[in-house]
């Protein structure tokens, strides 16, 4: 069995039923105080600690914290997720299910959100949504006999020849055989009353003909006052088992007080009647621990948490419960959930440790087994991944096979899955099949209305394993009896599946449930024997095979335990051994039946290289630099992974022992790396040494000044020449301003931006500075001496136009005259009296004119000698 964990509820029944629900119910949270906290509410609100509280608007409980959370999402009702339970409230105490609480609140908040928001607040341990319930049986309730069907001596319900699943004689075209061996176990045990199943589903019809006889009854509740819990166990009125209106309500607005018929569902019914329907009492079908017409079987009780039209996720906790108080030791579940539901869990762990027993621990007197059990359909989505809460280790979780003896083509599977049973399948040869549908080749049972029919999936098949559970208990069960030893029986005894690949991979359990064998006296098991040594590389596993004496053995379940878990660990279920270090262990498996024992010794050896490789192969390397190369192994979980380093030319490259090299002259030599785990495997990388960047400048150097609008080029010059990585980067301070574009600059807005170019190689950085203006713009004055510093009259110039200067004194006396300046004018006139020579120095008046735009700058300037 698995450990548990639970989420949004779906049932498991037909080809319909595939997809599940991923919602959660509106306006309903689930919370956990902390019992410091739990007591100061209850100080405040006393009707918590049995019921529940209301509020006409803010609902408060004297913790702060909570009742501003409460405000805020407009909280009405809080009341009990485990009811009060009356003499056995003590017990739940124990387990802390007093702390637990629903939560009504404004359905426009999302639970998930709010959850997190109380789960902040110091006084909640924990909070969730509260999981959707959907029942979701549709398409395959069909009625009806089979006229091919033969009828039966024993027993005498006339449709028990339809019921393929119990006895497999070909009938529906299957494999005769494949099935639970119902008939060889009846010729043992048909069940007894004794043993109580909780039926956690939806309601099935306690009016039926073929499962009245078998319902639990409790006798105190029959027989006492109407509106009163008459046995103290917290319910009122529950004369078949728990059903949501059986005592003080969990939404105190909604629930009445009073007793309440079960609402009769398809699906429930169908369930209880695979279980024990009445057998051997001349109607409709049999059930597989239904007693022989005379003594009754096992007894069903009701543990509804859904009908065919409500989702009523609140009540799957206080159903588990409520089984767990009243005397049920198998709890059948045909649904699931998605997302986590810590408060399920705490459920189903509670029937697992306490079914059975009184309030103390102790047995109960004439119980079939001290503790619950607790079996769930693996699920309908043709997939293996795991679902919830099948896949967890404290459930037995089941497949469905076909009459076959093949997985059903929409049963879960995988190594999470226990065991398998008949499930049904609508299909000769499943989905892909094409042949015609077949209505027998699913599962026979009852239906509401004292009426039968078929039904697939493995909500089908989950009953059969739970049926033949409370034959196990009816013939073996005692108040020493385990849940351990039921499992132990159930797994040990199953039917294998050889026409079923996913069986012979591990992935459908133990086989196809055995009735017959697993109620049958034990072949008990006479000793044990091992390989004497056993190898395992490390990280990698290896299964360790027990050979049982005798070979007929009923109970081959095996023990396994390691002497060195840091050097083999090793599954304790299932003889997977893992190697963890180098080294030797002792494996020891001991046999479930009779404590019989072997040993054997597990090598964990080292995993060896088949090759290794250098990446890259190929690696530039700057003159001097230092670098390392990248070492891919295979496989991948080499144990020892130590090289040893070598260069083919260490003028060259130089490599030392951690695999650093470098750099030493201008050339190219190989690098070698030979692994050292003693297979010899080597690879090598060719160093190309290349000459290094040493810097950078920006050409033209100085100041540029550009026109809004205007764009011009700035190039890179790597130093030296020579080297090899010459790739540079450009950047822009003010991209507002100027943008640049490998090395091409446009000017966006007037204003100033630095411009850097970084190189790949080395990080260096040169930098100019551009200024941009909104137009034309000439300076206020030059001094052309020959000293090298502002020799020319530079204008910022438009690059898409082209320019006329007229440069005249005070008394409009004209001294240069250009039709296309270039920023060239060094002071010397080329007309006027001083043509030819240097004009005077002074100040001058000049008239900038742009041959496209029309525009036309007009200033002074003064030149200075």
């Amino acid at each position: 069995m698995k450990k548990l964990l639970f989420l949004s509820l779906i049932i498991f029944c037909t080809a319909a039923c595939l997809a599940q629900p991923t919602g959660v119910m509106p306006g309903r949270l689930i919370v956990k105080f902390k019992p410091a906290a739990y007591e100061q509410a209850v100080q405040a609100q006393p009707a918590m600690r049995t019921q529940g509280i209301t509020a006409a608007k803010t609902l408060t409980v004297g913790l702060a914290g909570i009742d501003k959370l409460n405000a805020q999402h407009k909280a009405i009702s809080m009341y009990r997720l485990f009811p009060y339970a009356g003499k056995h409230e003590a017990r739940q105490q124990k387990f802390g299910l007093h702390l637990w609480y629903a939560i009504v609140l404004d359905e426009g908040f999302d639970p998930r959100e709010v959850a997190e928001k109380y789960i902040a607040d110091g006084d909640i341990e924990w909070a969730e949504p509260m999981p959707v319930v959907r029942h979701v049986n549709d398409g395959f309730a069909f009625d009806g006999v089979d006229p091919a069907a033969p009828t039966a001596a024993f027993p005498d319900d006339p449709r028990y020849n339809e019921q393929w699943h119990y006895e497999n004689t070909g009938q529906t075209g299957g494999t005769a055989g494949m099935d639970i061996r119902l008939p060889q176990a009846w010729n043992i045990t048909k069940g007894d009353p004794k043993v109580i199943v909780g039926i956690v589903d939806s309601g099935p019809d306690i009016e039926h003909e073929d499962l009245k006889g078998s319902l639990w009854v409790n006798e105190a509740e029959r027989d006492g006052t109407p509106g009163v819990d008459d046995d103290n166990n917290g319910y009122i009125d529950d004369i078949h088992g728990f059903n949501f209106t059986s005592g003080f309500g969990y939404n105190p607005n909604q629930r009445p007080y009073g007793p309440a018929p079960i609402v009769t569902s398809e699906h429930g019914t169908h369930v209880a009647g695979t279980i024990a329907a009445t057998t051997n009492n001349g109607k409709g079908v049999a059930g597989i621990a239904g007693g022989d017409g005379v003594n009754q079987g096992a007894r069903l009780m009701v543990c509804q948490i859904m009908t065919d039209d409500e989702n009523l996720g609140g009540y799957i906790t206080a159903a588990i419960v409520y089984a767990a108080n009243n005397g049920a030791v198998i709890l059948q579940n045909s649904w699931s959930i998605k997302e986590p539901n810590t408060s399920i869990l705490e459920a189903i762990r509670y029937f697992i440790a306490v079914a059975g027993t009184d309030d103390h621990g102790n047995a109960l007197s004439g119980t079939p087994m001290k503790g619950g059990i607790a079996i769930f359909a693996a699920g309908n989505e043709e997939t293996s991944a795991k679902g919830y809460p099948a896949s967890y280790d404290e459930v037995l979780a089941v497949a469905a096979v076909t009459s076959q003896g093949k997985r059903a083509y929409y049963s879960n599977y995988g190594t999470w899955v226990d065991i398998s049973a008949p499930g049904g399948d609508y299909y000769n040869t499943g989905r892909e099949g094409g042949t015609q549908a077949v209505k027998s080749r699913t599962v026979l049972s009852s239906l509401p209305n004292n009426q039968y029919g078929w039904m697939q999936g493995t909500s089908m098949a989950c009953p059969h394993v739970s049926g033949v559970a409370a034959l196990v208990l009816s013939r073996h069960g005692s108040e020493t009896y385990t849940p351990d030893l039921l499992l132990d029986q159930l797994l040990a005894t199953a039917t294998p599946l050889p026409n079923e690949p996913r069986y012979q991979s591990g992935q459908m359990g133990a086989g196809l449930v055995n009735a017959f064998k697993a109620v049958s006296e034990l072949v008990p098991v006479t000793g044990i024997t091992l390989l004497a040594e056993y190898d395992v590389q490390v990280g990698r596993t290896n299964t360790l095979q027990a050979t049982i004496q005798p070979a007929d053995a009923t109970n081959k379940r095996v023990q396994w335990a390691s002497s060195s878990p840091d050097i083999a660990a090793i599954d304790e279920a299932k003889g997977v051994v893992t190697g963890i270090a180098e080294g030797a262990a002792t494996i020891t498996a001991i046999t479930n039946d009779g404590g019989f024992a072997a040993t054997t010794t597990v090598n964990v050896l080292p995993v060896l290289a088949d090759s290794i490789r250098l990446a890259p192969q190929r690696l530039v390397l700057n003159l001097n630099a230092i670098a390392e190369v990248g070492v891919q192994f295979y496989p991948f979980d080499v144990t020892h992974k130590e090289l040893e380093w070598h260069s083919r030319d260490k003028t060259i490259a130089l490599v030392d022992d951690a695999g650093q090299i470098t750099g030493m002259k201008l050339d190219s030599a190989y690098v070698v790396a030979t692994i050292q785990d003693g297979s010899g495997e080597k690879d090598s990388c060719l160093v190309v040494v290349v000459q290094p960047v040493i810097g950078v400048e920006i050409h033209p150097a100085g100041a540029i000044r550009l026109v809004k609008g205007d764009t011009t080029t700035l190039h890179a010059e790597i130093i030296p020449a020579d080297a090899q990585n010459k790739t540079v980067f450009w950047s822009t301070s003010a991209s507002k301003n100027v943008t640049v574009n490998n090395g091409l600059l446009t000017a966006k807005a007037p204003g100033e931006a630095i411009i850097t170019v970084t190189t790949e190689d080395g990080n260096h950085t040169a930098t100019a500075r551009v200024e941009v203006y909104e137009a034309e713009h000439a300076p206020q004055g030059f001094s052309p001496n020959g000293d090298g510093v502002n020799e020319y009259f530079v204008c910022t110039l438009d690059s898409r136009d082209s320019y006329a200067l007229t440069v005249f004194d005070r008394s409009g006396q004209v001294h240069y005259r250009s039709s296309n300046y270039q920023n060239d004018w060094e002071g010397t006139a080329n007309t006027g009296p001083h043509a030819g020579n240097k004009a005077p120095a002074g100040t001058y008046f000049y008239a900038l004119s742009a041959q496209k735009s029309g525009n036309v700058k007009k200033g002074f300037v003064v030149i200075k000698y």
